[in-house]
This record gives C-alpha cells, structure tokens and sequence, in this order.
C-alpha cells in the first residue's frame, strides 16, 4: 500500500514539474553545443584589394624620425572564447590576404586616419585593448625608431605639417603627404605579423628578416635580346617567339613573359644617334632613330611626315586631317564653344596615335596631349611622338581597363578612328566614360564613307554595373571643373586634403632642383625633354619642373597610395604600373629616370629587382641620366650593377644610411 501511495505521489510530481525539467535539459545540452563548437572551430578572416579605393598610406616626418603605422581593420570581431594562438593575420606584401601597403592596411571609405602610430587591429569600444596597444606603442617607438637624416638639407618652413597623418578622400583614395625630404622609411618595419587576442586588441609579431635587395656575389653576364620586334621590343605587349603566320607580332591584351626579362634590347641597326633637342624635335627627328620596314612603307602614303635626308620632318601646314590641323581644331571649337584650350582643357587623351600633329597643335595652346598608342600600332607612330617629345604610351585596348584612374581626362580624342566602339557589348565606350571627367569631352571623327559603320554604336543599351556614379557633394573629386591653368598646378581641390602638405611638397622638390640636381649633378638640362618620375607621389617634382621644356610621365606604382587622381587634377599626367613588370613604352623613350626610394619600396615584393635595372636600360635614351635616391645598402651594389651595364656614374653622395646616386647611360651593348 505505500508504495502504490509514493508511486502516485512521483507520477503527479512528474506532470507538476515535468516541463521545468525538460527545459532545462534542452538550454543545457545547448550550452554544451555552443562551448564544443566554439573550442573546435577555427576563426579567420581574410579580405582581398581588387581596387585602390581602400589604399592608404603613413606619412613620415621630415625632422628625420620615422613613426610606426596604425591599422584599423574591416569588420573583425574575434569572439571571446576563441584560443589567443589561433588568431595571426598575417600581413606580408605578396599574400593573397589583406595587405599592408607601404605600411598602412586599406581603411574604410570617408574615414580618417590621424597620428598614425603603431601597427594594430583595434576593436572599438574596448578600453582594455586600447590601453594595451598605447603601452605596445610607446615601447615600438622606443626600440624601433629610425633616425635618419637628409641627403640634400635645406631651409624649409613645413614643420608644422609632420604631425598630420595619412587623410583619405571621399572617394576613398588618399592623398599622401611630404615623405620627409628623402622619404624616408624603412621598409623592413613594414612586415610584421598582426596578432590579435581575445579582447580584439593586438601585439607585435616578430619583424621578418629579408635578405639584401641585390645579391652582392652575383656575375650578370649580359646578352642582346633576341625577339622578333628586335630593337623595339616592349616586353608585357609584343610576343617574344611567333611564328611568320602570324600578321601581329602583339598580344590582345598586355601578357608578360612567365620568366623575368634578363636581356638588353639592341640598338637600331645603323646605330642610335644623338636625338633632336627641343624645341627642334617638334618639326624633325632622326630617322634611324625610328625606323623600320613598316614605318617606311607608310611615309610614302603620307604627306605629314616626308623623309628629308637623315631626318623625318613634320610640314606645319600638313596633316592628316582634311583642311590641315588648324582648321580641324577650328571646326571643333565652333561646334563647342564653351571649348577654350589650354585654359579649361588641360589634359587630353588621344587614342590611336594617328597623327601627332593634334599634340603638337595643343602643345602651342598649353594644352597636354597623352598619345595613346594601340597595339595594331605596328607603324609604331607613337614612337614618332615620343622621339618628337610628346607624351605617349602603350597600350592594348580590348577587355582590360586603361591605366588611368577614373574622371581624369578633360577631353578623349579620337581622330580618323578605326576602333569598333559597339564591340564587346559597347564596353570600350563605357571605359571612355570611366576616364572622362564629369563634364569632359568625347571628340570622335572619321571618315564620311565609315560613318554607316557605326550606325549600331548602342549608346542606349543600360549597363548599370558597368556605369560609375557621378559625385555630387563637393567634397566628392568631380564635382567641380579645374581652375584654369596655370592656376590648376597650385590650386587644390576641396576634396584634396592636406593641402598644406601638397604645396609644402611642391616647394620641397623646388628647393631640390635649385640646389642639386640643375646646378650639382652636370646634367645639361636644354637636352632634356622626357622625364620620367618612376615613384611619384602628388606630382610635387613635375610641379617643380613645369616651368622647364620638359614634360614628366609620374607614375604611381599599384602598391602605393592612390594618388594619380590628385596628379591629373593639378593639369600633370601619369599612368599606374608594377615595376615587377615591364612598362608600356617603346626602348629608348625617356631622357631622364628619376626614382625616389623606389628600390626601398620594392624589397619585399618583386622576385628579382634586378629586372627593374634592366627595364630603366631599356626605356632609357644612351647618353640619358637617372637619378636615384635610396638607402645606402642598396645604391652600393646598385653602382656595381650599373657598371656593369657600362653606365658612367657621374655622382654619387652618402650621409649616414642615405644617398644619391647620378649616372649616365651609354651606347654599350654586349
């Protein structure tokens, strides 16, 4: 009887609390799940730059101290339980991960980055993490300042400006200032390994150890290149072994060879002679300079270009345009009045390189014309403009975008233009859309007999992925025209900040050309007219030198700050390029190099730096100069090299762990 009795009390004590206990079984076994989960599981985070929107970069002081570098990362947010060793973003150059570029990660698009200090990933909000990064800093700045001091001093009145650090615009590039008097950083301090724990602070890894930028024990036993464009050979766009069947020794699309480029192009074959100076170059050249079967064959179809003797000559009163080149400019200005050149059109591109008259035309009018030369360019007209002293490069154009960024160019020119525009889905047209400048022009002529040709040109087809917005607040770059130049050099824009350290810039590179390079290096500056800027940062050394004849291509390497938006801002012209590669310009287009650190930079991310000595041989003029400024551990085994190449090093200056180094090419080939 009492235990029938206790049965029935634990039956109606079950249904009293059953629920309670089964709820409390399932949020236990719950519990549970979440803890082996979170043990067992693996915590990354991994982001890829596919754009230069998100680049920034530290600026170092010009009182010779070298600051640490700030990190903030994109959306990272470790969980708590998570094991403190398990959680290493690594940060090297060539990693398919988030990158540090020139010392600093992408930041988030209108954010700023101010007294950039050390590198780490911060969790907002965290007081704890804040605190322990500030401790990490201040030892950082301790042990792993540099102290490095300039190569060329000189009076400057911008020390009010080191303290400010990297701001980005609005579109989310960055606009990098003064980098010291030498630009001064130290590359090593770039690699470190980013670790972050469990409270989303950070610690330092271990700084990585590389070895030398050029092997010192290395024999470089040279050889003439052997190709079939022989002594034009553009390595990234002609192929280096075809077969006779094929018409076009050129890639569609720019493809470099899979093994670096270690061979010297010839020189022509009746030899290379002393180019033209300007301003003589604008009305002829030397012929052997530039020619070829193809180019010869063409001359004789032309009235523009007529061989004289040993010289190419330009009649001023031909060209390729019916009715001359006056009156070609004439038609376009009465058809667009508001068209007033070199005043509110600065910078032009023109496509195909059909005839460089149209530069030479603008160039008397203040206005920059950047010929843009084809790959189907196989008369190699935009060699003739290069020799002629215009600005000009190569490219393929086809399915990969142009090397410009975007809204730049005030007006597109496309004379007597054979390119198929409705190709491709009309997407050649959209990348002319991409370049030009809100407001900009788009000049296209051909033929009245071609006209129908073009009749299915779908300008009304929508490409809504393809089609860039168009800014409208006036901090956005492109919502303003330029000021006129020559006011646009020094007149910068409300989207460009440290506009201080813009104009400080400016004066800084001045005060170099004043007391070293046109006086101190015996450079005969009347013979130069293409310079080149290899690491050019806002264009602060073509500013200096914009009141010389001479034109300067600035180029911005991918790695680097995006800042060629603020360069064709300021009516100067560049393109952006990896120097692990091959540039795109015909041999011996350049009279002067001028690298500011780019070795330095370099270190970690090309292979073999020795190809960029190799491409600087090739687009460099015999009797052309460069000038180069770097750290001394690479300009050393750099002057051995140059030897090597039978280059006369003409000076050379050290202090402490920097110099400069100036030297010549000659006409030596092996």
């Amino acid at each position: 009887m009492a235990i029938a009795r206790f049965g029935r009390q634990m039956k109606r004590s079950y249904q009293s609390y059953g629920f309670c206990v089964k709820l409390s079984a399932v949020v236990t076994l719950g519990l549970c799940f979440v803890f082996v989960w979170s043990l067992f599981s693996n915590f990354s985070v991994t982001s890829q730059r596919e754009t230069f929107d998100d680049i920034a970069e530290p600026v170092s002081a010009s009182n010779g101290k070298v600051s640490d570098f700030q990190v903030h990362s994109r959306k990272i947010e470790p969980k708590k339980d998570q094991e403190n060793d398990k959680q290493k973003i690594k940060s090297r150059l060539d990693d398919k991960d988030e990158k540090i570029i020139n010392g600093s990660m992408p930041l988030k698009s209108g954010k700023r980055q101010e007294n950039v200090d050390s590198i780490a990933v911060e969790k907002s909000g965290d007081e704890d993490s804040k605190k322990s990064k500030t401790d990490g800093e201040e030892k950082s700045q301790e042990n792993e300042g540099s102290d490095v001091e300039e190569v060329i001093k000189e009076k400057k009145d911008d020390e009010g400006n080191d303290k400010e650090g990297e701001d980005m615009d609005s579109d989310g590039n960055t606009n990098e200032g003064v980098e010291g008097d030498l630009d001064l950083i130290n590359t090593e301090d770039l690699d470190r390994e980013v670790v972050v724990d469990d409270n989303g602070g950070s610690r330092k890894g271990k700084k990585k150890k590389y070895g030398p930028l050029f092997d010192r024990k290395a024999h470089y036993n040279w050889k003439l290149c052997n190709t079939r464009s022989k002594h034009n050979y553009i390595p990234c766009i002609d192929i280096e072994s075809a077969t006779g069947k094929l018409q076009s020794y050129r890639h569609h699309e720019r493809s470099c060879p899979r093994s670096a480029v270690m061979c010297l192009v010839p020189l022509p074959r009746g030899g290379y002679g002393a180019p033209v100076h300007w301003p003589e170059s604008k009305t002829k050249i030397l012929y052997k300079n530039v020619a070829h079967p193809k180019l010869a064959a063409y001359i004789k179809t032309q009235d523009w270009l007529v061989e004289s003797g040993e010289y190419l000559t330009f009649p001023q009163n031909q060209s390729l345009f019916k009715g001359g080149i006056q009156h070609y400019l004439e038609s376009i200005e009465e058809m667009v009045p508001d068209i007033e050149w070199g005043k509110n059109i600065r910078i032009v591109l023109d496509m195909g390189s059909k005839d460089s008259s149209f530069a030479a035309s603008l160039f008397e009018k203040d206005v920059l014309t950047l010929t843009l030369g084809l790959k189907d360019d196989l008369v190699d007209l935009a060699q003739v403009a290069l020799e002629r002293g215009f600005p000009a490069v190569v490219s393929p154009f086809a399915t990969q975008r142009l090397p410009f960024p975007s809204g730049v160019f005030d007006a597109v020119h496309c004379g007597e233009c054979s390119i198929s525009w409705h190709s491709n889905g009309g997407k050649l047209i959209l990348e002319m859309n991409r370049i030009l400048r809100p407001g900009g022009y788009f000049i296209l002529s051909t033929k009245h007999n071609s006209i129908e040709a073009e009749e299915g040109l779908p300008l009304h087809i929508t490409l809504k992925s393809c089609l860039h917005a168009i800014p409208e607040a006036i901090e956005q770059r492109g919502t303003e025209w330029p000021a006129e130049w020559p006011k646009r050099l020094h007149t910068y824009s409300e989207w460009m900040n440290n506009r201080d350290k813009l104009a400080a810039e400016s004066e800084h590179w001045k005060a170099i050309l004043s007391n070293s390079y046109l006086i101190g290096m015996g450079i005969d500056w009347s013979t130069i007219r293409n310079v080149m800027d290899m690491k050019a940062i806002n264009g602060g050394f073509a500013a200096a030198l914009s009141d010389k004849n001479v034109w300067v291509m600035n180029v911005v390497p991918v790695h680097a700050p995006d800042t060629l938006p603020v360069i064709f801002e300021r009516g100067l012209v560049g393109i952006y390029h990896d120097w692990c590669e091959s540039l795109g310009t015909y041999p011996r287009s350049y009279d002067l190099l001028h690298a500011d650190h780019l070795f330095s930079r370099l270190k970690n991310r090309c292979k073999q730096a020795i190809v960029i000595v190799v491409e600087m041989d090739r687009i460099l003029r015999p009797g052309g100069w460069a000038i180069v400024r770097d750290k001394v551990e690479i300009l050393n085994p750099l002057e051995e090299i140059l030897r090597s190449l039978h280059w006369e090093i003409r000076m050379t200056f050290a202090q402490d762990k920097e110099g400069i180094l100036c030297a010549q090419k000659t006409s030596w080939r092996p």
